[in-house]
Parts: C-alpha cells; structure tokens; sequence
C-alpha cells in the first residue's frame, strides 16, 4: 500500500526516466495483493511518463511460489525483445546493422555497437563474395571500435592481401 502510494507521488511529477519494469502476477495472490497492482497499473496508465515502460503479466496457472522463474524468464524475454536482428545481417548490410543498433541505443538509452564478431563475419561474408573493397570498409570500421582486438587487424590484413594490398 505505501509503496504504491509513493510511486503515485512520483508519477504525478515524474523524473526523467529511460526504465523497464515488467511485473507478472498470479490470479491465485490475495485480493489484497491484487487489487494493489491493479491500483498500480492504473495510476500509470492514469500519468504516462515519458521513458517508463511498463508490462504487467497476469499469470493463471502458477502460484506466488512457482511465478518467479517464469517471471524471470518472461521479464528478460520482454526487456531484450528489440534486441535481435531479424534476418541475416547480409540482408541488410552494415547501414542496417548500423541503424539497427543506433534503435537499440536509443531504445535503452545508452551506446551500444555492434559486436565485433558480427561485423567480422559480415566482412567475411562481403570478402567471400568478392566484393573486397566493402570488405574492407567494414573491417577498417572493426579496426577503429575494436583497436585493442588482434583479430580485427588480421581480417582487415586479410582482406588487403586478397585485393593484392600488400603494404
């Protein structure tokens, strides 16, 4: 009860947020329990605070002991849900792989690149299709976001000794 009333406060004059709150519930909690998430629920559907996204499961088949795997589960599976690329990054290229993470950025709020390993097997991908000089390009982006990997001056070296770069 107090809780949910401190969080009302502080929907009604909300900070900046970037948060993910993903709740799940089991019809068989006490009425009590219920009825507080439900109050809960409607006080922020009531102040939509910019940055705050909320997911509210309600489960009917577990318990309050047998919901929290399932929740953990269900949670990251909610949370990480934008995360994947759909289709093979080939498909759309490193712009896309680009946009795709500069959406995952803005979405959580904070810098993400692309791993390294995914950029190399694009590269790889380009260099075995003899398109070289892409290659190139996107191992040289490697080289500059992961300086302190050997492996990306190897494939890069690689590519250059393909195109008959030799220095």
């Amino acid at each position: 009860g107090a809780q949910v009333n401190q969080l009302g406060d502080l929907l009604r004059k909300p900070p900046k947020l970037k948060a993910f709150v993903y709740e799940t519930q089991t019809v068989w909690e006490s009425p009590r329990q219920f009825n507080q998430v439900q109050h809960l629920l409607n006080l922020v559907q009531t102040y939509k605070v910019e940055g705050l996204v909320w997911q509210v499961h309600i489960v009917q088949d577990e318990t309050h002991a047998s919901i929290v795997l399932g929740s953990l589960y269900d949670g990251f599976k909610y949370l990480f849900a934008p995360w994947p690329i759909s289709g093979d990054p080939m498909s759309i290229g490193m712009t896309g792989v680009q946009k795709h993470f500069q959406e995952l950025s803005d979405h959580y709020g904070y810098q993400i690149d692309p791993p390294e390993s995914m950029i190399n097997q694009l590269g790889y991908q380009y260099l075995f299709r003899n398109q070289t000089d892409d290659a190139i390009a996107i191992f040289k982006w490697n080289v500059e976001h992961y300086p302190a990997s050997w492996n990306v001056y190897d494939s890069l070296g690689e590519a250059y000794a393909k195109k008959g770069d030799k220095k």
